[in-house]
């Protein structure tokens, strides 16, 4: 190494001043790697003397026919260190490399649709569907000409009630491969939609201490839409709580027995739920005792399908107290949302502050007030 400046320092073990080298500080290069692309360029290496370094993304619009590009990694073949475009890098050289994934380029639904929305280097979805549907055509394209794929059942299929597990293996020429998981939910799940704003939000399911009124445990299973899931045998469960990683539209669906469902309990998440894409059947709210979306100021959409009715508790079904009050961006509700509700006998500020519903139409024998 060269020396290019000297200065005096103390030898402290000698007791003498001697003079000492100084070298220039070590440059750090972040170089990037194709690996495989079959158009567009790599983005320019990266060098510092000191500080560190901000991992760039894909910049240079690499592409790889068939595949899609999902990042960095130190070794060619995935096996090392994954980067992303953001990360903060303080360390010595670098080599990184593109990692590819073989990739569909669209997967296509005789019914419903797919969340989150269909994006190649996505790998796992959620589908909603009413009760009413019984089955569904699951059509995978693939990005690559001489790509195969499998489908882990037969298409089209018939739907139980529940959850209706789908996966699709695109495997390319070269023998590489990568599987697709669908969870396809008929009727039997809770579903709704939430709207993370930035990365490291969470969400808090609103739900409430019911041993006062139903012997009826909580026993669910939470999808999260971002491919995590969650175990709950509690209204205070800790699992009640996810964090998102990335910002964006989540549907949530619950599966199991899950009867205590109150915003009131959980203001903090009250702005984050937008939709009811599915209601849910028994075992879902079979013994249902709340079901609270008061305050929901950003909830647009609630489904058809009505309002389940608590087989346990006779007031819990003659008093709608509340259940949507400043729920303001609703602009219209499912003719049958209180199909199973005829015992109903208040309406007690249901709808109080929906500023966004054009009207109301309820039978002139219930009291609202």
């Amino acid at each position: 190494m060269n020396k290019t400046l000297t200065t005096l320092c103390l030898a402290l073990s000698l007791g003498t001043l001697v003079a000492c080298p100084i070298y220039p500080p070590a440059t750090v290069v972040v170089t990037y790697h194709a690996n495989g692309a079959t158009g567009g360029t790599v983005p320019a290496p990266q060098s510092v003397t000191t500080g560190g370094i901000i991992i760039v993304g894909n910049t240079g619009n690499l592409v790889r026919s068939g595949y899609a590009f999902t990042g960095w990694n130190t070794a060619a073949d995935g096996s090392g260190t994954a980067y992303a475009a953001g990360d903060d890098y303080n360390g010595g050289s670098l080599d990184l490399y593109a990692v590819w994934i073989v990739s569909l380029a669209s997967i296509d639904l005789s019914v419903g649709s797919l969340s989150p929305q269909f994006d190649g280097v996505i790998t796992t979805y959620t589908v909603a569907l009413d009760e009413t549907i019984s089955a569904i055509t699951v059509t995978a394209i693939t990005a690559a000409s001489d790509a195969t794929i499998y489908y882990s059942l037969a298409q089209p299929m018939t739907l139980a009630m529940g959850s209706n597990p789908l996966t699709i293996t695109v495997t390319a020429a070269n023998g590489d491969s990568q599987a697709y998981a669908i969870n396809i939910l008929r009727g039997a799940c809770f579903v709704t939609e939430w709207q993370i704003d930035n990365p490291g939000d969470s969400i808090t399911l609103p739900l409430i201490d019911i041993s006062n009124y139903v012997d009826v445990p909580y026993a669910c299973t939470v999808n999260w839409g971002d491919g995590a899931s969650s175990t709950i045998t509690a209204f205070d469960d800790p699992n009640r709580m996810h964090t998102y990683a990335a910002a964006g539209s989540y549907r949530v669906s619950i599966s199991g027995s899950c009867d205590g469902w109150s915003f009131e309990a959980v203001p903090a998440s009250r702005l984050a739920i937008t939709k009811v894409l599915a209601r849910g059947k028994a075992p879902v709210f079979e013994g249902l005792v709340f079901l609270n979306f008061s305050g929901c100021s950003k909830l647009t959409e609630l489904a058809g399908g009505g309002i389940p009715v608590c087989t346990n508790i006779l007031f819990m079904n003659e008093s709608m107290n509340r259940i949507f009050e400043d729920c303001s961006s609703l602009t219209s509700l499912p003719a049958d949302l209180f199909r199973y509700n005829t015992a109903v006998n208040d309406f007690y500020r249901t709808f109080d502050n929906c500023t966004s519903l054009a009207s109301l139409s309820l039978k002139s024998s219930v009291a609202y007030r």
